[in-house]
């Protein structure tokens, strides 16, 4: 079973892709219902781990996994024969169902909106360490512009 945070599996495929060959590569951003601190430390790990367990049902290599109270990082690989909109919305409907069902009173839910970028296959090793040591970037404010305040200007108009 996929762990969460530093434990996940790297993004190398061992499946055969029905098509040549692929690399395709996703750092996804969920944020929490209007940016609220909603994913608590009591079942973060749990809902993270599922998220990974759900994307490798569904055919997808995750890389890394983590976040903080207002939102998750997700980097995948994801195979062309899926929509990558349809992964997000089976990982984040599958999510909060999970969560919601395991702790009734943390009524847990996703903005509807995400952020996705794609990454290159020589920028994988940044943006595993930068998903992996969320909690480091944002207690110590060396976040990356791009990938963090998409979340607060997209909120806010």
């Amino acid at each position: 079973m996929l762990k969460a945070e530093s434990d996940t599996k790297p993004l190398i495929s061992e499946k055969q892709p029905t098509m040549s060959t692929w690399q395709l590569y996703y750092h996804i951003i969920c944020p929490t219902r209007d940016h609220r601190p909603l994913i608590q430390p009591a079942w973060e790990k749990e809902l993270y781990t599922y998220l990974g367990a759900k994307a490798q049902e569904l055919g997808c290599v995750p890389g890394a996994i983590n976040g903080i109270a207002t939102h998750v990082h997700l980097l995948l690989s994801i195979p062309p024969s899926l929509a990558v909109s349809d992964v997000i919305g089976l990982l984040k409907a599958g999510g909060s169902r999970r969560i919601n069902w395991a702790y009734p009173e943390a009524g847990f839910a996703w903005q509807r909106d995400c952020f996705i970028y794609s990454v290159s296959a020589t920028g994988l090793e940044r943006i595993t360490g930068y998903v992996k040591a969320q909690k480091v970037h944002h207690a110590q404010g060396t976040l990356i512009a791009g990938f963090e305040e998409p979340n607060k200007r997209q909120l806010n108009s």
